[in-house]
């Protein structure tokens, strides 16, 4: 009968090898592509769930381009710097930070090694009594890092203090 269907005659008592073929061929392509369909959900979700855990981390969690603007940012950060999202572009990592701190940030994304850097905020944005450790590294032509604020009258052994290289772990 599917040998009809086809136009194709079938061997008495036996199957077309071409059609045996095809058909193989099918059930292969259907698995694969079942496969597919699992490894995107899967994907999906992980993504998902990291999109959550960005978002919800106590840690302000930060990526900048090349030029010190923000790219991305999570509650905690914005919260932390009152950083609106339609503000990413035109907001630099210096309009909320004391003088020098793009630079220290550079170097400390430079090192290959972990380290860490101690700054203070911004005179203009009335927040230079805040104290913020700061974390970052270098990332396909970005900067990526995560920034704590760290208690009032609370410092860093004075080698972690001020902008020098000297001062990042």
């Amino acid at each position: 009968m599917l040998g009809a269907a086809f136009g194709l005659k079938v061997l008495v008592g036996g199957v077309n090898t071409v059609m045996a073929s095809l058909s193989s061929s099918m059930m292969a392509a259907f698995a694969i592509a079942e496969q597919m369909g699992a490894e995107r959900d899967f994907r999906r979700q992980a993504q998902m769930e990291l999109r959550n855990t960005y978002e919800v981390t106590p840690i302000g969690l930060f990526t900048l381009d090349a030029d010190g603007h923000f790219v991305r940012a999570n509650s905690a950060l914005r919260s932390m710097l009152d950083l609106q999202k339609a503000e990413y572009k035109v907001r630099h990592w210096n309009d909320y930070f004391e003088p020098g701190a793009w630079g220290a940030l550079q170097a400390l994304a430079s090192k290959s090694s972990d380290g860490e850097l101690e700054m203070g905020g911004s005179v203009e944005r009335s927040t230079s009594e805040r104290r913020y450790l700061l974390k970052a590294i270098r990332s396909n032509g970005w900067i990526e890092g995560s920034l704590q604020g760290t208690p009032p009258n609370v410092r860093k052994p004075s080698s972690v203090c001020a902008f020098s290289p000297s001062t990042i772990r």
